[in-house]
């Protein structure tokens, strides 16, 4: 599902007003649990698989795991779906989420008694967990009481009946004798016992028993992890009644939380908080149209659109908590008179940003430098590019002005960052800052001239050109990226766009690894041998910029082999020559050249170092 309150906001938009006052929180797992939760008596029991049906239990925990695999620098969030709770005293009363909030409660119950049980073999050693060094006795209790409770007070209460299932979760939960051994609780039919057994079977799994001190250590990460990292919208209403309404027509399957639906959320409870009803209306419309217009989009590209966002009003780079504040604190300072005006806002950057960022077509003044950049894997540019963009009026830059400040960002990316090698994180804190005076409505020449001054500011990388000609083979993408500005700097009459639209590269000097089966054949009877003598060459010469050419058509393999096996000026000339279409540049090289030996190699290589000062020149 979307998030609760995306769908909310449909049924609102139909009904013209919300129906009831709520409250919508982002919360952690660790701040759930930390919570007292009931399960009301009308509540169905605890019915998650583990061997059958839809296995309930098994995805779950496949997924927490993935979550922690793949969020290695713990920034991302998960989002396991919507809590509705009404609260009486200092008690939640869960209206939708007892299934989640059960098998979350039994993974920590099967930790603690994972750790209860093993104690004796890590006597006396310390477990570093959430900032302390704890004893590894004590880590137990301390499990217990983040997440778990005791027996006089449990963090989750269960149906206050005495079928069988919900006594098992007690006797789970207590950790105490059985008073009745003949009554069942411990049945491996029961699902809760079920859901127990599995989840204790693949923590021992997974860590390895806790046979060794780093088994513990990623253990106790494992928890701290999924206690931060794992969240709940939870969505506080005023009585059961009015909880079941909603329920009754939310799917609450989880998945993980990206930066819009936190922003839509945070939009929708401010409402709620403020009671900005007049508001309401317009608000819930142009989040809609956000939705919309980015609902094809991959998770990694919304939290882009909500990062880039912040960051060009911030005019700093964000990463995942200050983000998630900022979102928040700015949120929060939203009145009647600026709310709509903020949504509006969000909802036009956020189509701005899917139709001419993501989805750039050639009849855009931004097209072309904007595809080459990310063909070449950058895209720090686009914080600058969509602010530009955004810009209206007087303000709003003409195609050619655009074009001259993203020059200079090629400039940047060639210059420092491809050939010079420095770090693109570098530059993160100088593409805000511009960003965020485009934001300001700064002049391009001012822009122009504030982008240059800084660039002066950093060391420029040494001998540019000479770096140039020996540069390494990145990409096929780099490569043709830098290969067409060479041939388009020398053969101006070529269309920027049309000409360059098929172009690709193709490798003159055979990979070894790649034709093994005929390359020893030619490297000892042809004039390719002096080219592979380690001697005079430091690394592959077959991996060098100059030992691609630019071609037209992409060379099938079958003709590739055939003109490596052929001498060059039969083979390898003709294929490039052929290939070359409007390339003339590129053309007049290969035909001029009767072999491609160690110092036409290295002459190609000089002449591409020259030209490459030419096009992407100094901005010192």
């Amino acid at each position: 599902m979307d998030l609760y309150l995306g769908n909310l906001a449909d049924r609102i938009m139909s009904n013209g007003k919300l129906q009831k006052l709520f409250r919508a929180d982002i919360i952690s797992l660790g701040e759930m649990l930390s919570d007292k939760h009931e399960i009301p008596n009308m509540q169905r029991p605890f019915e998650w698989h583990t061997n059958s049906g839809k296995k309930h239990v098994p995805q779950l925990w496949k997924d927490l795991v993935e979550f922690t695999e793949d969020d290695s620098e713990k920034e991302d969030l998960y989002y396991t779906g919507t809590l509705i709770c009404y609260k009486e005293k200092n008690k939640w009363f869960v209206i939708d989420g007892q299934q989640r909030i059960t098998t979350l409660s039994l993974l920590f119950i099967a930790i603690r008694d994972i750790f209860d049980n093993s104690w004796s073999k890590h006597s006396g050693k310390k477990i570093k967990f959430r900032g302390k060094n704890l004893d590894y006795k004590d880590f137990s209790k301390t499990i217990q009481d983040l997440t778990i409770g005791n027996s006089k007070s449990p963090r989750l209460q269960p149906k206050m009946d005495n079928t069988k299932n919900t006594n098992a979760y007690r006797w789970r939960m207590k950790k105490e004798p059985r008073s009745s051994p003949g009554y069942g609780i411990d049945s491996p039919t029961l699902r809760t016992n079920q859901a127990y057994i599995y989840l204790k079977s693949e923590i021992k799994d997974k860590f390895n028993s806790l046979i060794t001190h780093k088994d513990i250590e990623n253990i106790s990460s494992f928890i701290d992890h999924l206690l931060n990292g794992v969240v709940f919208n939870r969505t506080t209403v005023k009585d059961m009644a009015q909880g079941y309404r909603i329920f009754s027509s939310e799917n609450t399957t989880g998945l993980k939380l990206n930066h819009m639906d936190i922003t839509r959320a945070l939009m929708l409870a401010q409402i709620d908080r403020k009671s900005l009803r007049k508001a309401e209306n317009k608000v819930i419309h142009n989040l809609a149209r956000m939705t919309k217009v980015m609902a094809e989009r991959s998770t990694a590209q919304k939290n882009k659109f909500i990062r880039s966002f912040w960051v060009i009003r911030e005019g700093k780079p964000l990463s995942q908590s200050p983000l998630l504040n900022t979102m928040g604190l700015e949120i929060k300072k939203l009145n009647i008179e600026n709310i709509e005006i903020f949504a509006l806002e969000i909802s036009k950057w956020a189509t701005k940003y899917s139709h001419e960022i993501i989805d750039t077509l050639p009849n855009m003044g931004h097209y072309k430098i904007h595809k080459n950049l990310k063909s070449c894997g950058f895209s720090q540019h686009e914080i600058l590019l969509l602010a530009l963009l955004m810009r209206k009026g007087s303000y709003k830059p003409s195609d050619s002005q655009l074009n001259k400040i993203l020059e200079i960002v090629e400039i940047l990316y060639v210059r420092y960052m491809l050939v010079g090698r420095l770090p693109g994180n570098k530059f993160e804190t100088l593409f805000a800052k511009w960003a965020n005076k485009v934001y300001n409505n700064v002049t391009i020449n001012s822009l122009e001239l504030i982008m240059k001054g800084d660039i002066a500011e950093i060391e420029e990388p040494a001998e540019f050109g000479n770096n140039f000609s020996r540069l390494h083979y990145k990409s096929k993408s780099v490569a043709t990226y830098l290969l067409s500005k060479i041939e388009l700097f020398n053969t101006p009459s070529l269309d920027v766009i049309s000409d360059f639209e098929n172009a690709t590269v193709e490798r003159v000097i055979p990979k070894k690894d790649q034709y093994s089966w005929y390359i020893p054949t030619i490297v000892r009877n042809s004039e390719w041998e002096e080219l592979y003598d380690p001697s005079d060459w430091a690394d592959k010469i077959d991996e060098k910029l100059f030992s691609y050419s630019l071609v037209y058509e992409k060379v099938s393999k079958t003709t590739q082999k055939e003109v490596f096996i052929r001498p060059f000026y039969d083979g390898i000339k003709n294929c490039i020559v052929e290939n070359s279409g409007p390339f003339v540049y590129n053309r007049s090289f290969f035909e001029d050249l009767t072999t491609f030996h160690k110092s036409a190699a290295a002459n190609r290589g000089k002449k591409l170092g020259k030209d490459a000062e030419k096009v992407w020149p100094s901005i010192v």
